[in-house]
């Protein structure tokens, strides 16, 4: 005899999917030796904790919701000096593959070099080290049990939706500054990890949605990175010596940066062509 269909519902569903990441970001609090191998994935996991709160927080509970949110941002922050030398690393070699011209790989070559030999001293911090009480993971999770309820999250959809937009339109537009397409960045990566938590509810076409956004948000990631280089290299010490290198390096970032703004300003018009009513009208009440 065949077994009935199970039909479990989509608020518990995305419960789970909560419940999962505050207790894999957990277990990386209760183990801190493994936060030095995972900052990344740490990283991930407060960004999408952050994203729920952003679409479940409402006005009459706020001000719990932003406590919450504190302690995920300040975590992110002790996370941020290590990651961030990895990346510039990282993007340079990236950078290097993409450079056509031999004469300027070898630039960027000799500058990751250098810039491996001359690390950030990081400023002295006395909580650097320290490990945030888990306590308010606990607090978030007995939060998140009575969070997900079909208009809260429709409205907090709809929010981060007209953000997004706002803050794509400026970016987007001539007057737009590299700020600019951070913020864009960071409200775009919201989002993305807002479908992920209600796919459930949201249409059948969600996947094409995150998707799309999944690789906008990889493409302004990409921007960001080459702005930390450029940063980075106003950072070295004794910089007359390697002027060329630098000078180089910067016109490739500047140059992979431009066709990266370009493909940025043309994702934006195809992705975000609904109001937000429209967007968040996608969810389906069970």
């Amino acid at each position: 005899m065949n077994r009935p269909e199970i039909q479990i519902c989509p608020s518990i569903g995305i419960t789970r999917r909560v419940i999962a990441v505050i207790d894999d970001l957990d277990n990386y609090l209760k183990n801190p030796e493994k936060i030095e191998n995972h900052i990344h994935h740490v990283r991930v996991d407060t960004k999408k904790l952050r994203a729920w709160i952003r679409l479940v927080q409402s006005r009459s509970d706020k001000q719990e919701w932003r406590e919450i949110d504190c302690c995920l941002r300040d975590m992110a922050k002790q996370c941020s000096a290590k990651r961030d030398e990895e990346v510039i690393s990282g993007t340079l070699v990236w950078l290097k593959k993409k450079e056509k011209s031999q004469d300027v790989a070898v630039s960027i070559n000799r500058l990751y070099s250098i810039i491996q030999d001359n690390p950030v001293k990081q400023s002295a911090d006395r909580n650097a080290d320290k490990i945030p009480d888990r306590l308010f993971l606990d607090y978030l999770k007995r939060k998140t049990l009575s969070a997900a309820k079909y208009e809260t999250i429709r409205q907090g959809l709809q929010k981060t939706y007209k953000r997004v937009l706002k803050l794509g339109v400026k970016a987007c537009s001539e007057k737009g500054t590299v700020d600019d397409l951070h913020k864009f960045r960071r409200w775009v990566k919201y989002l993305c990890y807002q479908l992920e938590f209600i796919e459930a509810m949201y249409a059948e076409n969600s996947g094409n949605i995150h998707n799309q956004l999944d690789k906008l948000g990889k493409r302004l990631g990409s921007i960001h990175d080459l702005v930390m280089i450029k940063n980075r290299m106003e950072q070295l010490s004794g910089r007359k010596k390697f002027k060329k290198d630098i000078r180089e390096t910067g016109m490739a970032a500047d140059r992979k940066m431009n066709k990266l703004v370009k493909q940025t300003k043309q994702s934006f018009d195809s992705i975000f062509v609904l109001k937000p009513r429209e967007f968040a009208s996608g969810l389906h009440l069970f």
